[in-house]
């Protein structure tokens, strides 16, 4: 089975969400709408509205493309990965350790 290496599903990846342009979790508060305010001089901390996505949470790919592609790292690509062999496996009737087996194998040498 052929399988995208990491650098090719990421090329893949940023072509689809710039196409796209979906919204996607805010990186500066992870999703939540709310980031830690710190203050180290006074030791003291605070939770208050994300600046950048307005407390929603959530901002179009092309606001924080930069930051996104950043954070596309290995783990993201295993997990898409196997969770796209699982799809194929149940499509095809397939065994599925058959199928992610080899590639769990390249992956664990590699990383």
């Amino acid at each position: 089975m052929l399988i995208a290496s990491f650098e090719d599903w990421k090329a893949l990846k940023i072509n689809d969400l710039s196409a796209e342009n979906p919204l996607v979790d805010c990186p500066d508060c992870d999703g939540s709408g709310e980031v830690d305010d710190f203050c180290a001089c006074c030791d003291r901390g605070d939770v208050v509205a994300c600046g950048l996505c307005d407390e929603s949470g959530k901002v179009r790919f092309l606001d924080v493309k930069d930051q996104y592609v950043s954070q596309l790292a290995y783990g993201t690509y295993f997990k898409e990965v196997i969770g796209d062999l699982k799809k194929w496996a149940a499509y095809t009737r397939e065994d599925f350790l058959e199928l992610a087996g080899p590639f769990v194998d390249e992956f664990r040498r590699a990383h």
